[in-house]
């Protein structure tokens, strides 16, 4: 039958002058506090092996770990339902108490990745737009206690500072890159850098059970940059969830870390991950986060003392 196609949606071009105008708008000024917190200046950095190490393409390394088929589809579909969370809420509390204690710091700074295509300008359409629109952004968590940390606690905070970010954490890079303002660029570019990156790619399980035609290769797609290169971050997380498992891989710089060093780090943070998978499970361990109810102002406390009293 003749293709009958939809009309296109925003061009990438027509998206990236829209950025750069909406990057001058006092809007996205009004995000430069959230940006410029003080928080940043409490994290400590990661502990090293080797300090003069050269963190190269060539020195990166993977070591992968995994849940099994079960601990996947509870962290899917039951997990959710006790704090009212998301994957990526629970994936990165675990990282946030691992490299806490790693650390020996309150403080956690980590560099996440969003699609891009938020909705940030009106009259903009990128439905059916092909490009590359990946954003880039910091975020720093903090812990109140990390000596007896109570899980649902501990989720709950993580999961509230997450929903803080602005605009899911693309005006950062708009502030950085694309602001007119030198001072704005400037103070953006002076914050302290994540030596970690986190990543969950999805569910590749299901996009490719349901086609014959279309499955992941096994070949290697090989390297995307010259080996010689520098390595953005000291470690690069990247979790997927593939043949009904989420497999984390760990990517580090041979050069700077002993393979024992993350290999030790990767179990402890699937051990982590399976201790919150089992809180959650208990029916006793629930509850809602102000999040849960954004036409009200209240505090955890506050909502905590009135679903008491409820």
């Amino acid at each position: 039958q003749p293709i009958q196609l939809p009309p296109k949606t925003t061009s990438f071009q027509n998206w990236a002058q829209q950025l750069t105008n909406y990057a001058q708008s006092e809007v996205l000024k009004s995000e430069l506090s959230y940006w410029l917190r003080e928080s940043y200046t409490s994290v400590s950095p990661i502990p090293v092996d080797y300090n003069q190490g050269e963190n190269t393409i060539v020195s990166a390394q993977n070591i992968s770990v995994s849940l099994n088929e079960t601990e996947t589809r509870s962290l899917l579909q039951d997990v959710p339902k006790a704090y009212s969370t998301q994957i990526n809420d629970v994936l990165l509390t675990a990282l946030v108490l691992v490299m806490s204690k790693w650390t020996n710091s309150n403080s956690v700074l980590f560099n996440l990745e969003g699609h891009g295509r938020e909705d940030i300008i009106e009259g903009v359409d990128l439905s059916r737009t092909v490009g590359w629109f990946t954003t880039i952004f910091p975020v720093c968590v903090q812990l109140e206690n990390t000596n007896k940390p109570n899980l649902g606690e501990v989720l709950k905070s993580v999961k509230e500072q997450l929903r803080t970010v602005p605009n899911k954490g693309i005006g950062y890079g708009l502030l950085r890159y694309l602001s007119d303002d030198r001072d704005i660029q400037s103070q953006i570019k002076n914050l302290k850098e994540a030596e970690i990156c986190f990543n969950y790619l999805g569910q590749f399980s299901q996009l490719f059970n349901q086609s014959f035609l279309l499955q992941l290769a096994k070949e290697s797609s090989g390297n995307s940059q010259g080996l010689q290169s520098k390595r953005s971050n000291l470690l690069e997380i990247n979790a997927i969830i593939t043949n009904d498992q989420l497999q984390i891989n760990w990517t580090y710089s041979s050069n700077i870390h002993n393979s024992s060093t993350i290999e030790k780090i990767a179990q402890e943070f699937v051990s982590t991950l399976q201790e919150l998978i089992a809180h959650c499970l208990s029916p006793e361990n629930a509850g809602f986060t102000p999040s849960d109810f954004p036409l009200v102002q209240l505090s955890q406390l506050e909502l905590d003392q009135i679903l008491e009293n409820l």
